[in-house]
């Protein structure tokens, strides 16, 4: 309401919104493209799809919306739609935070479709689930926590620890299940706690990894009641839109501002 306190700064606002878009847009215009019939988006087609998914992402609930919602509401084909979302989420919602320290809760799932009659960790010959590694910096001194999660090859000692050692600093305190994978976090210069899940223990003090999964709660109930289904191929683009919403929770710039800004900053093409 600050922003618009009457009709007529509200029509000065939107009015300068399209401006601002207009302008920065024109620069994505030669990285996104059709496949078939080559050529490019036009300028206003654009406009409308990127100002339709700022527009419902910052009124939307925190699982997301999909591409058939942005169909129906900007009146544009699903194919459209789904190829204008994926591009997006590349260009505006890719990490841009440093790495972690302090407390980081470490911990992997599996994304996909049902193991009937199964539960638990697939084994290595199971092709239907996409294991993903997940980290959780908590907050502290007032200021909240932040995710990252990244589709891996595979649960593997060699697939996760890098991953680790690239995204959180040195002395940093672990917290991860008993996932024998993790072992060897100790020797790489982290001090290291796990929570036995195996045996029904969850919280032991300050060690959990409960923040972890709250967050593929997030990202399941989202993908189930937005999206129904992703492939593997583009499984990281969602994830990083569910980071980016994670991590930007508390921002006190509305998320439509802060994306606008997001695509501000994104260099020129020529």
């Amino acid at each position: 309401m600050a922003l618009m306190p009457n009709a007529r700064n509200a029509a000065k606002f939107a009015n300068s919104i399209v401006w601002f878009l207009d302008r920065r847009i024109r620069a994505m215009c030669a990285v996104i493209t059709f496949t078939r019939p080559p050529g490019r988006f036009s300028t206003s087609l654009l406009l409308r799809c990127t100002f339709g998914f700022v527009r419902s992402s910052s009124s939307s609930t925190r699982c997301g919306i999909s591409a058939k919602h942005l169909e129906r509401e900007i009146g544009v084909t699903y194919k459209t739609a789904w190829r204008m979302f994926h591009r997006i989420r590349e260009l505006l919602m890719g990490d841009d935070g440093g790495p972690f320290d302090g407390t980081v809760e470490i911990d992997e799932t599996y994304v996909g479709g049902k193991r009937r009659g199964r539960s638990g960790r697939p084994n290595p010959t199971e092709t239907k689930k996409s294991p993903v590694l997940g980290m959780v910096q908590r907050g502290s001194d007032g200021k909240p926590g932040r995710v990252y999660a990244v589709k891996v090859p595979d649960v593997k000692a060699v697939s996760l620890l890098p991953r680790v050692e690239s995204r959180v600093l040195p002395s940093s305190m672990i917290y991860t299940d008993e996932l024998h994978s993790y072992k060897g976090l100790g020797s790489r210069g982290y001090f290291h706690s796990r929570i036995n899940h195996s045996q029904g223990v969850y919280v032991m003090g300050d060690v959990h990894t409960n923040s972890i999964e709250g967050f593929w709660n997030l990202v399941k109930n989202g993908i189930r009641g937005s999206h129904h289904m992703v492939s593997a191929k583009y499984l990281q683009s969602y994830l990083d839109e569910y980071c980016y919403r994670y991590n930007h929770r508390h921002d006190a710039t509305p998320m439509f501002l802060g994306l606008l800004h997001r695509i501000e900053k994104y260099p020129s093409v020529a």
